[in-house]
């Protein structure tokens, strides 16, 4: 019964929850795509390991909206938070390949949207 906690406690506060599959504790983890981590720029399909590791949402850091179905050609960004379902070891060969980069180049400012255009003058 202690199993299942004792697994979480190990991996940190990135694991949410524990699954008993058996003899087996399956995690649920949320953590970040470091900035110039190894996983930043792929596509949750490259992060996924058979056995092991798959992502199962992406919540994303600018609008706090939760993906649960998984675009094929959106890349991970620094600002998204992955939310996978893993392995022990899954989830421990993982969490090193989202650790920040100190060479991570700065997020580019984005300038905000203009919604809404002035109203044309007269004689324009």
């Amino acid at each position: 019964m202690a199993a299942p906690a004792f697994a979480a406690a190990m991996m940190g506060q990135q694991v949410i929850d524990t699954i008993s599959v058996g003899r087996r504790v399956l995690l649920v983890a949320e953590f970040p795509v470091g900035a110039g981590s190894e996983i930043e720029g792929r596509y949750c399909h490259d992060v996924n390991q058979p056995g092991a590791v798959r992502v199962i949402a992406v919540r994303t850091g600018r609008t706090g909206q939760t993906i649960w179905s998984l675009p094929e050609r959106r890349p991970l960004v620094r600002t998204d938070r992955l939310i996978v379902l893993a392995t022990r070891a899954g989830l421990a060969a993982l969490l090193p390949r989202t650790v920040p980069s100190p060479d991570a180049e700065p997020l580019a400012e984005v300038a905000p949207l203009r919604l809404l255009a002035p109203a044309p003058r007269d004689g324009e």
